[in-house]
């Protein structure tokens, strides 16, 4: 059992916003990946402070635009307090059973654990977390939790760029939101809003709601639709459109076509441009085919 450090100052003296902003803000400012475009002036902003209903701290912050990180400090009296780590991990759409299965196995070797609920059973979305009830100069436990938070945020987007694919994230979910309606997860229409939008030919719709919705759906045939629509009223593709057709031709099986799709988005030594990982798809499509790995 990790013995209990001892800070220098009283427990009754120390309030659940002095303690997250000495032990856990540091840790979530020096160790979160910054914005795409944005460049790192040691002045953080990603790290939000407020506090809930109930009078407890909190601070907040995202991962990419993929998943919440949450740390709450709440204390029980003079001596005690409980400090809850959360990960808002993503929405499903189509197979939240599924992917609360496959995540079990990567959750067994850590503190967390998927919490089961309103959110998760009707709406697909996935929160992960755990509480420790402390003594607020156990600092170092504190500190280790929060380090094992943020790896599992980073874990997480590694596992489900690979397993996955179809999760989708809070910044996706904002835009699906915002093209189709505060309420568009709850009216069960969402296959009938991505076929109207691929038949829409005068182009109204927004064409990244229309792939992003075509993914959390896990309809693949669809995803090449969408990226073809595009194509057919802008002359064009979206960046992302590479690695989301790459991904979609794996799918269905079809590996020349998934090499194909990756070398016309300008793949290099197997990352997509702006990508932050390699690209599985493409590793896959090489070994199926036979070509030398880069």
């Amino acid at each position: 059992m990790p013995q209990r450090t001892h800070h220098e100052a009283h427990p009754a003296t120390v309030n659940g916003s002095t303690f997250l902003e000495k032990v856990v803000v540091p840790i979530l400012e020096s160790r979160l990946p910054l914005p795409e475009g944005e460049v790192d002036d040691g002045d953080s902003k990603l790290v939000k402070r407020s506090r809930e209903k109930d009078g407890s701290a909190l601070v907040h912050a995202p991962w990419n635009t993929t998943q919440i990180l949450c740390v709450s400090f709440d204390r029980r009296d003079d001596q005690r307090a409980t400090v809850s780590f959360d990960l808002h991990a993503g929405l499903f759409l189509a197979n939240a059973p599924t992917a609360v299965l496959q995540l079990g196995p990567l959750l067994e070797t850590t503190p967390f654990n998927i919490h089961f609920g309103p959110k998760l059973v009707s709406g697909g979305s996935i929160s992960i977390g755990c509480q420790l009830h402390i003594h607020p100069g156990d600092t170092d436990l504190v500190a280790k939790r929060t380090r094992q938070l943020v790896q599992l945020a980073y874990d997480l987007d590694w596992f489900t760029s690979i397993y996955l694919p179809e999760r989708l994230g809070f910044g996706q979910q904002a835009r699906l939101e915002s093209t189709f309606g505060p309420d568009c997860f709850e009216d069960g229409e969402l296959p009938d809003r991505l076929e109207d939008g691929i038949r829409d030919k005068e182009g109204k719709v927004d064409t990244a709601a229309l792939l992003i919705l075509a993914l959390g759906l896990g309809q693949w045939k669809d995803v090449l639709r969408v990226i073809a629509r595009n194509s057919r009223i802008t002359g064009g593709q979206d960046l992302c459109a590479p690695a989301l057709g790459a991904r979609a031709w794996q799918e269905l099986g079809r590996w020349d076509r998934v090499l194909a799709m990756s070398r016309q988005g300008g793949i290099k030594e197997g990352r997509f441009p702006k990508g932050s990982w390699l690209s599985p798809c493409y590793l896959r499509a090489l070994i199926e085919t036979g070509e030398d790995i880069e």
